[in-house]
């Protein structure tokens, strides 16, 4: 074994936050290392023998396991990133690229505002994805409106498969098909939008979109993604969540998550769409398979992502159009560091003894800045009251 070549594996990028990690995109698994490790990793680039880094055996044996790393029998050289880290703190982690405002559904529910088609270029989705890349991201997420709808699509397809990112398509699923889905191997992920069985989810979403929806999961499934799905409440879907969740399943996706909508224009009464924070809260629980964008330091949502808007703006999360931190021709950096991150120790909800746990919930849904998340301390009160 010590004559053979080591390297990172193809899926693994190693990132320098306050501490050094290795993240393996394919798996979505992120590790911390000491520096010790760090400095190994650095090394590993396919161009040196196992016996020419004398690596901590443990630590050799762990990576192994994980496919963290991999010998081979010949020089395998491979481009690891000789620029020195960016650091941000708190780090951004996880962008969502909005790329087009266009789409081939009306949903009731939907928060983006209609506009005139607004796209963002080929030159600028490659510049911020380049530049995220340099400030040490982990996940991009390709959202739109539809994506699959922009006009240059396949020029991005291409060009995400240059970046060693976790790269994560969220789509309505109409469009995917057969013809289609050879192209979309750019992305380890795909998130289809499923709300409810058929009368829950064409009641918000349309007639005949229902079936297109599952097909556009099983073929993906198929192809060997992994796949998501995201699922909005409504008072039409209530009493279809346990069986959808059967269904889900049964088909095999890996997550499930499952949110209340905001809609900004209704008042106090109706502003999660006829459904009261006791409604639906008992439903969050369904959820499975965790969420992309976590939370550590002690700060509300938000710490670790941002959205990019089709007209470039770039905000806090996709609720936040209307009050952008700046625009990317400006740089993502110089953008994210005028995010005011909220701590937890700020909230109104500060001595609760799950705010840990909830992290505070959503800052829109909460009556104000350093408000309560009403969604979220009925979902606590259901989950523990129990």
């Amino acid at each position: 074994m010590k004559k053979q070549y080591i390297m990172l594996s193809p899926s693994c990028i190693i990132r320098q936050f306050k501490t050094p990690h290795v993240y393996d995109a394919g798996k979505d698994e992120l590790y911390e290392i000491n520096k010790d490790a760090f400095k190994f990793l650095k090394l590993c680039d396919g161009s040196r023998l196992l016996d020419e880094l004398t690596p901590d055996e443990n630590f050799l044996a762990f990576c192994l396991s994980e496919n963290i790393l991999q010998l081979c029998s010949y020089q395998k050289i491979t481009s690891l990133s000789k620029q020195p880290p960016v650091l941000l703190t708190p780090s951004l982690r996880y962008l969502e690229v909005q790329i087009t405002n266009q789409c081939n559904l009306k949903c009731r529910h939907c928060y983006i505002e209609k506009h005139p088609p607004q796209n963002l270029s080929p030159t600028a989705i490659k510049k911020v994805l380049n530049e995220f890349n340099h400030l040490q991201g982990l996940k991009v997420l390709i959202s739109g409106g539809e994506p699959l709808l922009y006009p240059q699509i396949e020029e991005i397809l291409e060009f995400l498969k240059t970046l060693k990112l976790r790269k994560i398509l969220l789509t309505n699923g109409m469009l995917i098909c057969p013809s289609l889905i050879s192209l979309l191997k750019s992305f380890h992920e795909i998130q289809i939008s499923l709300d409810g069985l058929k009368n829950g989810h064409e009641y918000y979403r349309g007639k005949n979109t229902f079936h297109k929806a599952v097909q556009a999961i099983e073929l993906c499934l198929q192809e060997d993604f992994d796949v998501s799905v995201a699922t909005m409440l409504h008072p039409g879907n209530l009493v279809e969540i346990e069986q959808l969740s059967l269904l889900l399943h049964d088909l095999g996706v890996s997550r499930w998550g499952i949110d209340v909508p905001y809609n900004t224009n209704a008042d106090a009464q109706n502003r999660f769409f006829g459904l009261t924070s006791q409604q639906a809260a008992p439903y969050l629980a369904f959820a499975y398979g965790g969420s992309y964008h976590g939370g550590n330091e002690g700060l509300s949502c938000g710490r670790h992502l941002c959205t990019i808007m089709p007209d470039g703006h770039v905000c806090k999360c996709g609720f936040y159009a209307k009050s952008p931190i700046g625009h990317i021709r400006e740089g993502l950096a110089k953008c994210w560091a005028r995010l005011t991150h909220i701590p937890l120790s700020r909230l109104d909800c500060k001595d609760c003894i799950h705010l840990e746990e909830c992290g505070g919930g959503c800052r829109m849904r909460a009556e104000n800045e350093k408000g309560t998340d009403p969604i979220m301390c009925a979902f606590y009160r259901e989950k523990f009251a129990k």
